[in-house]
């Protein structure tokens, strides 16, 4: 917002900051001081776990915002000792020293007749530089009134706010009245703080998860009824709003939505597992308009860089308004606070759906391309049925869900093995005659490995009919798709595995939440390693997974005669990567991750070892029908269909490559 009454941002076409300086003619605006306010005002809801809120809404005399908003109903651990802190007002000094306030849906300014008027705080006259916030009156709870007064001490208009919490919602309706207290018509318009930064998980895996996003409807020739509220196009990593070329970026409405002609629905801060929206005030019908029309503008407000103590806020800046002498103009927006839990936003009978809050729910983490939504949500809903229906138990839930995926793929796992130890009896016997080559040609690497490449296919064997990678290239989707949800689904926060079993041993913190680390043994404080981050406890699940890949690794590689030594070097590097570099990177992962990736790991093991086991018993039975045969007939032994339609192939081959010859 402006920083004094005599300028005033504005927009100019290109979306960017500017600052305008206004006329000094005209009368003046000053809000009507309060003097001296020394009591706090009243909360709204409360922390009662089974009282009838599901919030506690404290406010701020500082633009009449909010103080902070704690919900009742989540803790900010499994020992439920404190309520969760969704966000709260921040004070944050710029690299000049001056302190500068955040303070959720704060009114921080209001230009009237273009003049800019302070509506967060007004300068201390005991205390010169510093800013007092005693310009709001409480009416009621939750009820706030501000007078504007000219030069004279006249009164120019009155600004009223009202907060509302309904019992058993979310939802927080702000009602805005701007009332016309002079003969003639006044030009209002209205600038205020929206979300400010929700509670950051400090030390989580995968840093800081906090994303900015829009809500919008479509044009109407798109969309004639106006009723779908969309989200897929604008979601803004926090971090980003940290670089100098998005801070003082017009956020909404910008190059892409002017264009396209969409229309503000809401405006959201987000973390890990909870929401702060602003949106339309909408009502249970289902004809509820959605459009966001009192929003002209949101920009960034930024304070600090990544490698300072920073936060960040939205600035919503209200469209101008033309107040009529004794009239009121209304500027009501709704507050959604809570978790991101669809089937709370699903709901049809809340008003959450109509919004489209469930867009919200974005399982993406890193990979954003190759993070199927549809897979990740499907999963998550199966996994869902097997805990309600049949398990009752999440990390039981997680056991079972390999258990299906590993079954659907097992036969392509088989044949792909199978194929997989077939090479590697073909490369082992074409050993001699590689040697030969590589003795021959050791001079020129280029013509070595040409005619390694022309003997392979002398006799016909082809390495992509190993089919190796593809079942781990079928899996990785799923993977990665898991791993994005069950880092954010809500479902699994503070679950405990095996029904709190560890938790009934002294109250261990053994897997006591499924959404945390494991948690083997916890340390007395923590220490920031490389690639492992905060290291606040002993997690045994990654070091069991280093194990794991050290068997798989073991048990599933194919034997390759035929690598160069370049190659080797490369596997070697590989095994380090798989058995120790991924369990660091996963050390503070997600329990119920690393579970899932280790059931899975020591299942492909066992697997692994069940086919080997069998590729051995056909082969001692091939061999000794074999023997048999050739011992009572002295006939070969017939070869079997594929056998023949190799041989078949391979005839082929060396045909074309003899008739290859005789042309050149």
């Amino acid at each position: 917002a402006a920083t004094s009454g005599d300028e005033a941002e504005e927009n100019d076409a290109a979306g960017e900051k500017t600052t305008v300086a206004l006329t000094d003619a005209g009368t003046e605006y000053h809000v009507k001081p309060l003097g001296d306010v020394t009591a706090d005002f009243q909360p709204l809801g409360n922390l009662d776990p089974d009282g009838p809120y599901l919030l506690q809404v404290r406010f701020s005399k500082y633009g009449a915002g909010l103080h902070d908003v704690t919900l009742s109903r989540f803790y900010n651990t499994v020992k439920h000792q404190e309520n969760y802190l969704l966000l709260q007002e921040q004070t944050i000094k710029t690299s000049s020293g001056a302190p500068v306030g955040m303070t959720p849906l704060a009114a921080t300014w209001i230009r009237v007749n273009g003049k800019m008027v302070s509506l967060f705080s007004r300068p201390d006259p005991e205390n010169p530089g510093k800013a007092r916030g005693d310009i709001w009156r409480e009416t009621g709870p939750g009820q706030f009134e501000a007078i504007i007064v000219d030069e004279n001490g006249n009164d120019v208009l009155r600004i009223e706010r009202r907060y509302r919490l309904k019992e058993n919602s979310y939802d927080i309706a702000l009602e805005q009245r701007l009332t016309n207290l002079t003969d003639k018509p006044l030009l209002a318009k209205l600038y205020q703080q929206g979300p400010v930064d929700p509670t950051h998980d400090t030390g989580v895996y995968g840093g800081d998860r906090r994303r900015i996003r829009f809500g919008f409807l479509l044009p109407p020739n798109r969309d004639p009824g106006r009723r779908y509220v969309l989200a897929n196009e604008f979601l803004l990593d926090r971090r980003k709003l940290l670089t100098q070329s998005q801070r003082n970026k017009r956020l909404w409405p910008n190059e892409k939505s002017l264009k396209d002609g969409y229309t503000l629905s809401w405006l959201a801060m987000t973390n890990r597992y909870f929401a702060f929206v602003v949106h339309a005030p909408v009502s249970d019908k289902p004809d509820s308009p959605r459009d966001f029309p009192i929003v002209e503008s949101v920009y960034p407000i930024v304070v600090g860089d990544s490698k300072t103590t920073n936060a960040a806020a939205l600035e919503i800046q209200c469209r101008e308004l033309q107040i009529e002498p004794g009239r009121v103009a209304r500027e009501d927006m709704g507050v959604f606070a809570g978790p991101l839990d669809r089937k709370l936003l699903k709901d049809p009978q809340l008003p959450y759906k109509g919004l489209g809050l469930d867009t919200l729910i974005v399982y993406r983490f890193g990979c954003t391309w190759c993070t199927f939504q549809w897979l990740a949500r499907f999963l998550l809903a199966f996994l869902g049925f097997l805990h309600t229906y049949i398990l009752h138990d999440w990390a039981l839930a997680i056991m079972a869900l390999v258990a299906v995926v590993r079954g659907i793929l097992h036969p392509l796992t088989k044949r792909s093995q199978i194929s997989m130890a077939k090479f590697g009896k073909q490369a082992q016997a074409l050993k001699p005659k590689q040697e030969k080559i590589k003795q021959k040609y050791a001079d020129d690497p280029k013509k070595q490995q040409e005619e390694l490449r022309k003997l392979m296919q002398e006799e016909g064997i082809n390495p992509a009919n190993m089919l190796g990678c593809l079942p781990m290239m079928l899996q990785t989707p799923i993977w990665i798709a898991l791993y994005a949800m069950l880092f954010y689904a809500i479902d699994l926060r503070q679950q405990p595995a095996f029904f709190g079993l560890f938790q009934k041993f002294g109250n261990w913190s053994f897997l006591a939440d499924l959404s945390q680390p494991d948690h083997f043994i916890q340390f007395a404080s923590s220490v920031r390693l490389p690639l492992m981050g905060d290291v606040s406890a002993l997690n045994i699940l990654p070091l069991l997974m280093g194990v794991i890949f050290f068997l798989q690794q073991k048990y599933m590689t194919p034997t390759t005669p035929t690598t160069s030594s370049e190659q080797e070097t490369q596997q070697k590097i590989m095994k380090v990567m798989m058995v120790v570099m991924f369990p660091l990177f996963l050390y503070n992962a997600p329990s119920g991750l690393t579970l899932y990736i280790l059931t899975s790991s020591t299942t492909g093991v066992l697997e692994s070892r069940h086919i080997r086991k069998h590729i051995k018993e056909l082969d001692e039975k091939n061999a000794a029908a074999g023997k048999k045969k050739s011992g009572t007939t002295g006939k070969k032994k017939k070869k079997s269909l594929i056998e023949r339609l190799e041989e078949e192939q391979r005839k082929k081959r060396q045909q074309q490559l003899r008739s290859g010859k005789k042309r050149k």
